[in-house]
């Protein structure tokens, strides 16, 4: 019972203890009950009742014929009165209502900061006539201390392009748990790929160390470190979320994008927001200096087959 929290909390207790006890016997069945817990799990996966849930339902690509899946909603207990199953219903808001009265897979976080919706993709990158300028935002974590935990914070590198009319893109994402050395390494590697006009790290604990060895080790790229202001992780990502909703951010179709949407999604009660902190870094920095740009912040895009913007919407 309660399966949508118990396998949410803990993925591992269908795999390691209830799957094994299920071999002693030939024939024998597990029935996995519960009002759902969300789509996505603390580490950014589909979570395990929800996929659970996909293999038990005819038609889908994930469909297993040893699973099957049943839905019901309060009102099909003959054991509570329907005027209060109303009431209730009333006094909680749409999306709670479809996940604790009919059983539906949604994302309900409290305060939620980024709706899965809100995230577009595009097939290719733009023209380089319709690109303003580029820059990668980094969120390092490489301490040891960070290794010692249990589900280690990760690195991440974002490739931000902002568009003439003040749209965004994320063109590419690398993200991994890693030491120092491999951490510059991999930045570097981003630097000479993505070709991006200048870098923002945040000038606080990590970035401490990584600015000044990238300075040294690229002379000729620009970092550009940022200051949080004192806000926490929430504020800034509250602060970023409404260019978001209001359409303006997009993600370069790649294997990614699955990864970014759900940690964004399940923020600020993920496991990890490393990805959301280079998106409120590079959207404050953006939404700051919009029309403040410099020949430092543009860059060739001619290595870019892309498209005319104009006509991605």
């Amino acid at each position: 019972n309660e399966a949508g929290i118990q396998l949410f909390d803990s993925p591992t207790l269908w795999d390691q203890h209830i799957s094994p006890m299920m071999l002693d016997y030939e024939d024998a069945e597990a029935l996995l009950i519960g009002t759902p817990r969300g789509t996505i799990d603390k580490n950014c996966n589909d979570s395990l009742f929800y996929k659970m849930a996909l293999m038990g339902t005819q038609g889908h690509e994930l469909y297993d014929s040893e699973y099957e899946y049943f839905k019901y909603s309060t009102y099909d207990n003959p054991l509570l009165p329907k005027k209060e199953i109303e009431k209730y219903e009333r006094s909680i808001p749409p999306l709670l209502r479809a996940q604790e009265i009919y059983g539906d897979f949604v994302n309900v976080r409290g305060a939620q900061v980024f709706k899965e919706d809100w995230w577009k993709t595009i097939a290719e990158l733009p023209h380089k006539s319709d690109i303003l300028r580029s820059w990668i935002s980094v969120d390092s974590a490489f301490t040891e201390d960070s290794f010692k935990k249990k589900d280690p914070s990760e690195s991440v590198c974002a490739l931000w392009l902002q568009t003439i009319r003040n749209d965004y893109i994320v063109a590419d994402l690398w993200h991994d748990t890693v030491a120092y050395p491999d951490l510059v390494d991999a930045i570097k590697a981003q630097i000479i790929s993505g070709k991006p006009g200048f870098g923002l790290i945040e000038n606080k604990a990590s970035g401490l160390c990584l600015i000044p060895t990238l300075k040294k080790d690229m002379p000729d790229f620009h970092i550009k470190p940022f200051e949080p202001s004192g806000r926490d992780k929430i504020d800034r990502a509250t602060a970023a979320s409404p260019v978001v909703e209001q359409g303006r951010v997009y993600l370069k179709n790649a294997a990614w994008n699955r990864y970014f949407i759900n940690q964004h999604t399940v923020f600020p009660y993920g496991n990890h927001d490393d990805v959301v902190d280079t998106t409120s870094q590079s959207l404050i920095y953006a939404l700051k200096n919009e029309r403040a740009t410099s020949t430092i912040d543009c860059v060739d895009y001619s290595h870019y087959a892309g498209v005319n913007l104009r006509g991605y919407n």
